[in-house]
């Protein structure tokens, strides 16, 4: 994935960018996928595919290239869901997974839940712009998403299981089952 590396940690991290990867949601080759290959030029953190899966594609610690802003990178965490932002086309599980995953990493890094420090592309992207998450991306509804995730006692629970520590060639499952992180350091690319 293109990224920088860097030893970024509390403080340093202070946005978390949301992103729509233009993508079918129901397509195997996902945003993780693209960021594998050379010529993509481009990471996210983070990417939410259509079933629900999470996948890391660049340690939170690095500086991925995702916002098309050099500054804004440098002090955030971007997530990409694959779907597309003119059709909306998410699903009701990507959007609950996205929401756990930002409550999550907005507590590690003592982000505020707020809409000044967890954004859309949109709202950070550099000249040439970009639109997502895109015009049904509902901010109240994903805030409220987040904010009900931030003292969720099953979701600090599935944290401590999770343990988040370096995920380099791990596929991780909490005893419930409801989140999936893996990490995409190894994993093929297909198309």
């Amino acid at each position: 994935a293109a990224q920088t590396t860097a030893n970024r940690g509390v403080g340093d991290i202070d946005m978390i960018i949301m992103h729509t990867s233009e993508g079918d949601p129901t397509s195997s080759y996902g945003p993780a996928d693209w960021f594998q290959d050379p010529e993509s030029n481009a990471s996210a953190h983070y990417n939410i595919y259509g079933t629900g899966t999470i996948y890391q594609s660049v340690s939170d610690k690095d500086i991925a290239w995702h916002a098309g802003n050099s500054a804004v990178n440098k002090r955030s965490i971007g997530i990409e869901i694959q779907a597309k932002a003119a059709r909306g086309d998410w699903n009701e599980l990507q959007l609950a997974q996205a929401a756990r995953l930002v409550a999550s990493l907005a507590e590690k890094y003592n982000i505020p839940l707020d809409r000044d420090h967890i954004k859309g592309h949109v709202e950070v992207s550099g000249p040439g712009g970009h639109t997502d998450p895109g015009p049904h991306w509902d901010w109240d509804d994903f805030m409220d998403r987040v904010r009900s995730q931030s003292n969720n006692p099953v979701r600090k629970l599935q944290e401590i299981a999770i343990s988040w520590g370096p995920w380099v060639g791990a596929s991780v499952l909490s005893l419930w089952g409801l989140w999936l992180v893996k990490t995409v350091v190894k994993r093929k690319r297909s198309r």
